[in-house]
């Protein structure tokens, strides 16, 4: 299958944390759509782990599902700014953990999103400093044991099932 070509694209919302771009394709039948394109650019998530195997979690509040759910640390990449380097800043200013990154690979965050997620693992994580959230950012670090993870992201309360898999599968733990 070819890609569609594309016809156009604008700009459709800029907002104070997204921005939408409006894009029009020719689709392989000759009819002619527009689609939504929510623009995110990149992320890096990490599962990290302490040396006894726990996995390092943090507890925030998400405005889009408005509850507080406990997620893997992880933040946006900054310009310039390497994915090593965005995940060692990212697990440092989140969580105040510090270990040995691997890169896992990445995924997407939907069909009409440019999101792309870098997964890392991070084994053998030691604490070297207390946590310094983003001043838009509240949270609270909790520990969690390896099985007990396993079980908690089978029940969907993370905005990020689909890292948490990948981080699993990478380890072998699924």
């Amino acid at each position: 299958m070819e890609p569609w070509k594309k016809i156009q694209e604008e700009p459709s919302f800029s907002g104070t944390f997204r921005r939408v771009k409006r894009v029009r394709f020719e689709l392989p039948t000759g009819i002619e759509k527009d689609f939504d394109i929510l623009i995110a650019g990149e992320v890096v998530i990490l599962l990290a782990l302490t040396k006894d195997e726990k996995v390092i979690l943090v507890r925030q509040f998400r405005p889009g599902p408005e509850k507080v759910l406990t997620e893997l640390p992880g933040g946006w990449r900054d310009p310039n700014e390497s994915l090593r380097d965005a995940a060692s800043r990212e697990l440092r200013e989140e969580t105040g953990y510090a270990g040995d990154l691997s890169y896992v690979g990445r995924t997407y965050g939907s069909a009409y999103s440019d999101l792309i997620r870098h997964v890392f693992i991070v084994r053998h994580c030691e604490k070297v400093a207390e946590p310094e959230p983003d001043s838009g950012e509240v949270l609270e670090t909790e520990l969690m044991s390896l099985p007990l993870f396993r079980e908690y992201v089978k029940t969907g309360e993370m905005t990020d099932m689909g890292s948490a898999y990948r981080a699993l599968d990478a380890l072998g733990k699924l």
